[in-house]
């Protein structure tokens, strides 16, 4: 009973991410232990990471390109790379401490790394929605 719970717990708070994954839903719903939950939304979280960081990177050189044409104005040049670099760390800042705050929230032990998990999901799922309009 207890596990099903905590099943819903962290399906509940990782659901934006998986609003458009249904299979990945339904995969981590099929979990025997809070063990195999937290291993499948991890691996949830690492997709969704590597999606994130390569958005990050092309944007990182679409700044450095930007930089380059800016020569009129010398205090600018560089600007758009630092700013992005500062915005990076900025939000991988927040997110870790965030996710601290919601672990703490959600309790001891197993239920603490669920509610750290779906925390992490969650943010960058948002982070990544932030990026892809930013492409554009």
């Amino acid at each position: 009973m207890r596990l099903r719970f905590l099943c819903a717990l962290a399906l509940f708070i990782a659901q934006p991410a998986f609003a458009n994954d249904e299979a990945a839903s339904d995969e981590c719903a099929q979990a025997n232990s809070t063990i195999e939950m937290v291993t499948c939304l991890s691996g949830q979280y690492e997709a969704l990471e590597i999606k994130r960081l390569a958005l990050e990177e092309k944007i990182a050189q679409e700044a450095e390109e930007y930089d380059s044409y800016v020569e009129e104005e010398e205090s600018r040049k560089g600007r758009s790379v630092e700013q992005g670099d500062i915005a990076r760390k900025s939000y991988e800042s927040y997110r870790h401490d965030e996710c601290k705050r919601q672990a703490y929230l959600a309790g001891a032990g197993t239920i603490a790394s669920l509610g750290k998990i779906g925390c992490l999901i969650q943010l960058t799922e948002q982070r990544i929605e932030i990026l892809e309009q930013e492409e554009r």
